[in-house]
């Protein structure tokens, strides 16, 4: 279920990030990220350009989605039960 929601940013190039995911009682949470390359860099640890490969090795998947990008995020924020606990400020990276 959860998934990355992704709205041009204020600047006219590039995406600003949302985290989209279940709470424990069935509710949509949701972490506004920021900037998909700040994401990228400052919470997955990847270059966004080597972001792909990444993802496809992660997910084992030759075309991996949406879904496969917030699992992966998930992951890099310690895992579901804690991404439950954040506020939605607190797995901003920057940007926006």
């Amino acid at each position: 279920m959860p998934t990355i929601k992704r709205t041009p940013n204020g600047y006219g190039f590039g995406y600003d990030w949302t985290l989209v995911f279940e709470r424990e009682d069935g509710s949509i949470g949701m972490l506004w990220m920021g900037q998909g390359a700040k994401v990228c860099v400052r919470i997955l640890g990847v270059d966004g350009r080597d972001l792909v490969p990444v993802l496809k090795e992660h997910s084992g998947k030759e075309s991996p989605g949406l879904e496969d990008l917030a699992w992966l995020v998930i992951e890099a924020l310690g895992g579901l039960e804690r991404v439950r606990l954040l506020q939605p400020w607190e797995a901003h990276a920057g940007g926006g």
